[in-house]
């Protein structure tokens, strides 16, 4: 195996190694009086990293007698390969960010009639059925949807408006779903007394497979069958908070 070829082997491996398919290796041999070079060009393409190592294999002048050693050379390829192999994963890393933010608050009203009515047919009772626009909750940042590699919910709470001093034990065992197939992700389980707020218990907070076309998540909130509401109507907020991982590049 001869110099050049030791050098491919070496940086190829490194490459395997790091599992990084987009390192490409090209290598050259040409006469020369200069000193061994060698480029390191880091360039971006379709939202991928690619890396180009030119290996350049010269012919060293006599005076530069040193440069002739081949395990010279050899350790001087290696050392490339180990720079290679730390800089691809802390580059890759470096592309990615986490970032947090808030949807605005979503006002609802639970009307008791409506509720009786409907928890006589049904075992969970659909107390609310709306989309969050993530656009509009991402405005505040400087990423959009399509920036988005991995998103959940983090926190979802109801918050009473009216009437103040409401006994919020009656949503214990309230569930929050997502998208059209109503999948339980969260679920009220235990309530602090006198509380003015409760937040969901996040199940599975992972919601990027229900984002739709319109970058939007349908969201629903169900009670219990044997719940009782004290009044005719009871004001309410859906808050809720999200963590996403995205691509800065």
């Amino acid at each position: 195996m001869n110099m050049l070829n030791r050098a491919q082997y070496l940086t190829t491996w490194a490459s395997q190694a790091l599992k990084c398919p987009n390192m490409v290796v090209i290598s050259f041999s040409f006469e020369s009086s200069f000193l061994v070079k060698y480029l390191l060009f880091l360039f971006r393409l379709n939202n991928s990293f690619f890396f180009l190592f030119t290996l350049v294999e010269i012919k060293i002048h006599n005076t530069m007698k040193l440069f002739k050693n081949h395990a010279f050379k050899l350790a001087i390829f290696a050392v490339a390969a180990v720079f290679m192999m730390s800089s691809c994963d802390e580059l890759t890393e470096n592309t990615k960010q986490t970032i947090k933010f808030n949807a605005d608050d979503m006002h609802f009203s639970i009307d008791s009639v409506i509720f009786t009515q409907n928890k006589a047919t049904t075992a969970n009772v659909e107390v609310f059925n709306d989309v969050i626009d993530l656009s509009d909750a991402l405005s505040n940042t400087d990423y959009s949807v399509d920036d988005i590699q991995n998103i959940s919910v983090t926190e979802a709470t109801i918050v009473v408006e009216a009437p103040q001093g409401l006994d919020l034990s009656l949503f214990q065992g309230t569930t929050f779903h997502l998208g059209e197939g109503q999948t339980k992700v969260a679920e009220i389980t235990g309530v602090d007394a006198g509380a003015q707020s409760v937040t969901f218990t996040i199940i599975d907070g992972d919601i990027l497979s229900y984002i739709n076309a319109n970058d939007e998540v349908q969201v629903m909130i169900m009670m219990d069958e044997n719940t009782t509401l004290p009044t005719s109507t009871v004001d309410l907020i859906l808050q809720t908070a999200y963590q996403a991982e995205v691509e800065i590049l």
